[in-house]
């Protein structure tokens, strides 16, 4: 599991060393960066940091779900 390859530091748990490698990576620097979708913060400070992600037309035009 991938949780037991990160390095645990003393300030914080492997959990929220993966949750923001994820919003940084994938979310801002990827689906941000090319327009897939919009991250707003909505949380003050910047620890424990909370995002509303919403979905844009473009990701809605690339990528079609079929259940």
């Amino acid at each position: 599991m991938i949780l037991q390859e990160i390095e645990p530091k003393v300030y914080e748990p492997p959990e929220d060393t993966l949750q923001h490698g994820y919003i940084l990576r994938a979310l801002q620097r990827f689906a941000g960066f090319f327009g897939l979708a919009d991250l707003e913060q909505v949380s003050e400070g910047p620890i424990n940091r909370e995002y509303r992600v919403r979905a844009t037309s473009l990701l809605n035009e690339i990528v079609q779900w079929h259940f």
